[in-house]
Formats: C-alpha cells, structure tokens, sequence
C-alpha cells in the first residue's frame, strides 16, 4: 500500500533537488530539437529505471540490522545534504555560468550532434531515455529516495513519490525550460531539500536512539 505522506515528501525533494540538474539540462536541450512527447516518454523511462534500483536499494537496507540500517541511511541522507548546500551557496552569476556551460556541452555531445535532422520517434525516444539515465553520473534524487524509503519502512511509496517528482521534473524542462532557465539560478531552492536532507539524518539518529 502506498503511503501518501512518505510519496509526497519524495516527491517535493526530488522536484527541488532537482531545480538545476544533469537532467533539467538534458530535458531543455533535448526539448528545443526534438518532439517533446519522445523527449518526456523517455525521460519518464530513464526514471522508472533509476526509481526501481531505487526501491530495491531501499528494500534490501531496510532488512538490513537496524544499527547497519540506521548508519547507511544517515550516511546518505548527510552526503545528499552536503552536495545539495555545496550546490546552493554558489553565488547567482556562477550559477548562471555553470548552467549555460552545462547547456552548451549537452548541446555540442554527440548524441545530439550526431542525430539526423529529422530523427523518427524510436530515434527521439531511445536517445532521449540514453541521455536522461547517463545524466545521473551522481544519482542524488535515487540515493535519496533509497534512503527515505527504507527508514520509513515504505521503499514503493519512496520510489513513486521520487518517479511522479522527477516526470514533473521533466516535464517543466520541456515545456517551459527556457523561462525557467532565466531564473532557476537565482534561486536558493537546493537549499531546501539540502535543509530537509540534514534534518531526515538527525531523525534517523534520533529515531534509533528511541527506538
């Protein structure tokens, strides 16, 4: 059964953490070349992949020793929080600069150079799904879905809360990526699942100390 309150959360910091990312950047340059209903159903699918090993990861930690459990789990959710503050403290103008830089090489990589003019909708679906799993060199949202989803005993309710936030995620990339492009590096929104992040580690801690 899936639990609404643990799918929520999973989906606000998977919406947030991922305002830049590899794959905002993937859905914008892939939107502004291709049709955007192969670009979002492969990106739809690249995620479900990533969200399965997700909820397997969270399954296996969560019949793990509580102890193990606990340490793995605060261990991830603290790493997630150091990327995402790193990420968020980076001053407007070099936020800008990184995200047109990280634009410019997803435009001139080979998978985009390399595609024919008028590519068919395999074509814009398979490469699509290729750019959008390849982006996550560094799988954040996955890592902490996985996390999320085995303190809480729910890894699906995790795993289709991270899913539903990263198609939104996509979603905003391709149809109105160039709007938010202008702003998204004014905002301080990694900041906030940085924040939640450091909190879900102090409960876990908190919550085996009880426990």
């Amino acid at each position: 059964m899936i639990d609404l309150g643990v799918a929520a959360a999973s989906l606000l910091l998977a919406l947030l953490a991922g305002l830049p990312s590899p794959s905002f950047v993937a859905g914008l340059v892939l939107a502004t070349r291709f049709p955007r209903l192969g670009v979002w159903l492969g990106g739809a699918a690249a995620f479900a992949v990533l969200m399965i090993g997700s909820v397997l990861v969270a399954a296996v930690v969560s019949a793990l020793p509580t102890v193990a459990e606990v340490v793995l789990c605060s261990l991830a959710f603290l790493a997630v929080a150091v990327v995402l503050f790193r990420e968020g403290l980076v001053g407007s103008s070099q936020a800008k600069e990184d995200l047109d830089a990280a634009i410019t090489r997803q435009e001139s990589s080979a998978t985009i150079t390399h595609m024919p003019v008028r590519p068919g909708f395999v074509m814009v679906l398979t490469t699509s799904f290729t750019t959008f799993l390849l982006a996550h060199r560094w799988p954040i949202i996955p890592i902490l879905a996985a996390a999320l989803g085995a303190r809480t005993s729910s890894p699906i309710s995790s795993g289709v809360g991270g899913w539903l936030g990263l198609v939104l995620l996509v979603t905003v990339a391709t149809m109105v990526g160039g709007y938010v492009q202008d702003r998204v590096t004014r905002w301080r929104v990694r900041l906030i699942p940085a924040v939640a992040s450091g909190l879900l580690a102090l409960w876990s801690l908190l919550d085996a100390a009880r426990g």
